[in-house]
């Protein structure tokens, strides 16, 4: 996916943000002749809910033959002091920061991704989203819950006999 369409991606998010006060997780997978978008209503708390999730999404959608897939979802951010592997969630880090986080993935395992902090502001007449600049990293982006849908993908794959291209 270009860099452009994904900044696309984050431009409607963050007007969802603005409008709504909450983004919905969403996915969009990219197949050999067909595209679908996903939204997940229920997200999991954990991250193996998440992985388990987006396993079976990808064990779902297998007929499409997915080349990319490309997520956005609300999420934390810490620049700075991330101890791997996390102790805690980083939502319960005080120093962490919201963010919009916008990530794809190929099915040869190349990502992309961007990060866009975020600070909410309530006021009498709403709530005000301040964004605070767009960070970009590829080819060693964090894409686990991505790997997951092609490992589903894969499973499948096997389990009907067939291969991918």
């Amino acid at each position: 996916m270009a860099a452009d369409r994904m900044r696309q991606l984050l431009a409607t998010a963050q007007s969802n943000l603005r409008e709504s006060g909450a983004l919905l997780p969403v996915l969009l997978v990219e197949g050999a002749g067909e595209s679908a978008l996903v939204g997940f209503q229920e997200f999991g708390r954990t991250a193996e809910e998440r992985q388990a999730l987006f396993f079976a999404v990808g064990s779902r959608l297998a007929h499409m033959r997915p080349r990319r897939i490309t997520a956005v979802l609300d999420a934390y951010w810490k620049a700075d002091n991330v101890e791997l592997p996390l102790a805690r969630s980083l939502a319960d880090d005080p120093a962490a920061e919201e963010c919009i986080v916008v990530v794809s993935l190929d099915k040869r395992g190349r990502s992309r991704l961007l990060v866009c902090p975020y600070e909410r502001h309530p006021r009498l007449e709403g709530l005000e989203v301040e964004f605070k600049g767009v960070k970009e990293f590829s080819g060693g982006g964090e894409a686990y819950l991505l790997q997951a849908f092609f490992e589903g993908v894969a499973a499948a794959a096997s389990k009907q006999g067939w291969r991918e291209p």
